[in-house]
């Protein structure tokens, strides 16, 4: 089955990626998963997708960022979505519209499931945050919501950041103030002042802030500061952080001690990682 992601809204993208993955892991125990990521050299065959999983009876396939592959591959893969086997379930998402009248862009709008990801606007955009709060076990009255729109707009990592402090027991004044506050990686990251996001990323460690609002808040940032560019590093980076994370490889010092280590440096200051990882945490 061929099911497509149809939008450019990364926060739903990922949201829909990950409640198929748990779901479809959850129901077909041993299954074979496979991610792709089409921003990346494609080093497989789609071809060799076609046989069934060797040490497995099912097979879940996650490709993103099917619009940046090379013309052939995305002929390949179009052929392999075309002709998928019983036995495989294919997930795709790109974000971007792929060419008019291109073969795997007729195959995508033919899939047998479509999940729209596109950006929420209006009324839509409040009431799914409403939902979220309430999914957190929040109570998001209509004055807050309209603050968090008002300052956020309809970057959902930034109001989903925002509605996790607050479900751990921040208050509408508090909210109110910390909207302001939480602005800081957005002012630095414009000015492209590194350091200072450094120390600030500390500061967030040593003042308590739980290490998912940080990150949500530096991944609004980065996303509407920077170009596609200068953010690619810096947003692969975060995914493998979060992953850890979730996954409890990594801790908030950690992930802290990462992040620093990997902002943006003038080549004869930049410091290897694993150094950088073994000081912070000492």
């Amino acid at each position: 089955m061929l099911v497509f992601l149809s939008g450019s809204d990364p926060f739903l993208a990922k949201r829909a990626i990950d409640e198929i993955k748990a779901k479809y892991l959850q129901k077909n125990s041993g299954a074979e998963l496979i991610e792709i990521n089409g921003d990346q050299p494609i080093t497989g065959n789609f071809a060799d997708l076609q046989a069934v999983p060797l040490f497995a009876t099912t097979r879940l396939v996650i490709i993103k960022q099917v619009g940046q592959m090379a013309k052939n591959d995305q002929e390949n893969l179009a052929s392999f979505l075309g002709n998928l086997p019983e036995t495989t379930v294919a997930v795709v998402w790109d974000g971007k519209l792929l060419p008019a009248g291109s073969k795997l862009g007729e195959v995508l709008a033919a899939a047998k499931k479509i999940i729209p990801v596109a950006p929420l606007e209006g009324v839509t955009l409040k009431n799914f945050i409403k939902k979220q709060a309430g999914e957190l076990g929040t109570e998001l009255t209509s004055e807050l919501a309209d603050n968090l729109l008002a300052a956020f707009g309809n970057d959902l990592w930034a109001l989903s950041s925002e509605l996790h402090r607050l479900s751990l027991g921040g208050t509408l004044e508090e909210a109110k103030k910390d909207l302001e506050e939480k602005f800081i990686y957005f002012r630095l990251i414009r000015s492209r002042n590194w350091s200072a996001i450094g120390k600030e990323l500390r500061r967030d460690l040593d003042r308590g802030v739980p290490i998912e609002l940080t990150m949500g808040m530096l991944f609004a940032a980065v996303r509407k500061e920077l170009s596609d560019e200068e953010r690619k590093s810096i947003t692969e980076l975060m995914a493998d952080l979060d992953y850890g994370l979730k996954t409890g490889l990594l801790d908030d010092a950690a992930v802290t001690a990462l992040l620093v280590a990997h902002l943006p440096k003038p080549a004869a200051k930049r410091v290897v990682w694993e150094r950088a990882w073994q000081w912070e945490v000492s």
